[in-house]
């Protein structure tokens, strides 16, 4: 495991899995299954089926649904990145920490 995966948030990480998923979803839906699912929904239309209707529609429209919610989840994680780096109290350095420490370094070297 590289240094890099231990500092993903959870943020990151449901961003990944979720653009894999949609990257999926689009293969699925441009190809064979997509098809099945056009024509389910024409069969739908003519049969006047429309629960048919519907769910085929919600899966042929979940590949860009996915897409917008990667986009958001995307940006809301560059967006709390900047934040975080803007907006960051800066707390005592390592040199204030540690200053008892510092005096007796001092008290001895000089």
């Amino acid at each position: 495991m590289s240094a890099d995966m231990n500092n993903k948030t959870t943020l990151d990480k449901a961003t990944i899995m979720l653009g894999t998923v949609m990257m999926i979803a689009w293969t699925l839906m441009i190809g064979v299954f997509g098809f099945v699912l056009l024509a389910a929904g024409a069969y739908g239309i003519t049969s006047h089926r429309y629960t048919l209707v519907t769910v085929c529609a919600i899966l042929l429209f979940s590949p860009l649904l996915m897409t917008i919610v990667w986009g958001l989840f995307s940006a809301i994680g560059i967006v709390s990145k900047q934040f975080a780096t803007d907006y960051a109290m800066a707390g005592p350095t390592w040199w204030e920490q540690r200053q008892d420490h510092r005096i007796l370094y001092q008290a001895y070297y000089l």
